[in-house]
């Protein structure tokens, strides 16, 4: 995480949430001053707000309002002016959240177990067709200097969907250079055999017997198609045991992701912003957008 921290130019906050003398929770936050405001959040590009329970969340806990949550939930409302979290895959009842005032809402995910989503046969049939037609026709390689080519193919698949990076790719090279480093970070390119250009690429990201599809882009083809079959295939010879492939809220490419041999999971969006200054500032913005 202090990668992160490092290249997007803001600290970490660390925090420990505690009952008495027993550390409940922790997490790491991206914050945010706006005038004498704080405001919590995400770091750009990740997908889950990263936590560490000491304790299984019960129901019963949940239902009597005394699980670890109603701690967190506590805690984040009285320290912070405005607080967005994602929840990670591992908690799967937001109703404190809910339950205390908190706009919560679901988001999707799709999550392949290995090794069998690394079986091309248990792909939709015309996936699986793609890459026995179009395999030899591409390179795929993981190497460092396959970043900047990344980097520019997920800056095009960006601005073609007329959408801009949370960074400036330079440093997002940085910080991919940096993960890549510490073994963290496989930047994956498929290139054309004939031509040589590069055609598609991914940032997977890996620790613990768990990987996700971090970072892609593309140009139109099935190019993508065959360099999943590798990464997949590559990750179950490292330990791997599952992918995630990091969201599946938008149409196109949650059909993308479907074919696959992926399972639909749901995480969930906490936000709540207990400060009045903060709603106004909010509320203004708002009206001079219309404006």
């Amino acid at each position: 995480m202090s990668l992160v921290w490092k290249v997007f130019d803001a600290e970490p906050e660390v925090l420990f949430i505690e009952r008495g003398s027993d550390i409940l929770a922790a997490c790491t936050l991206f914050v945010r001053q706006t005038g004498p405001f704080s405001k919590a959040g995400l770091a750009p590009f990740l997908p889950f707000t990263p936590f560490i329970f000491r304790s299984e969340i019960r129901q019963t806990d949940v239902n009597q309002h005394r699980s670890v949550l109603d701690s967190v939930e506590v805690f984040l409302r009285q320290k912070y002016d405005q607080v967005r979290i994602h929840l990670p895959l591992s908690v799967a009842d937001p109703r404190t959240f809910q339950w205390a005032g908190w706009s919560v809402s679901p988001l999707f995910t799709p999550v392949g177990f290995l090794p069998d989503c690394a079986d091309v046969t248990t792909w939709s049939k015309g996936t699986a067709k793609l890459v026995e037609m179009h395999a030899s026709q591409f390179d795929i390689s993981n190497h460092k200097d396959n970043v900047a080519h990344v980097v520019r193919l997920v800056a095009e698949s960006y601005s073609r969907n007329e959408r801009t990076l949370p960074e400036r790719p330079e440093r997002m090279h940085e910080l991919i250079s940096e993960l890549t480093d510490a073994g963290l970070a496989l930047p994956y390119l498929a290139r054309s055999r004939s031509s040589g250009a590069s055609e598609a690429g991914v940032i997977a990201l890996r620790d613990a017997g768990q990987a996700c599809y971090w970072l892609a882009g593309s140009t139109k083809g099935p190019a993508m198609t065959v360099l999943i079959a590798t990464l997949l295939n590559d990750l179950v010879a490292s330990g791997c045991t599952s992918i995630d492939f990091v969201g599946a809220n938008t149409a196109t490419i949650a059909e993308f992701k479907r074919h696959f041999n992926t399972a639909l999971r749901t995480y969930y969006a906490c936000s709540i912003t207990p400060s009045v200054g903060v709603s106004t500032i909010d509320l203004l913005r708002r009206l001079r957008r219309r404006g």
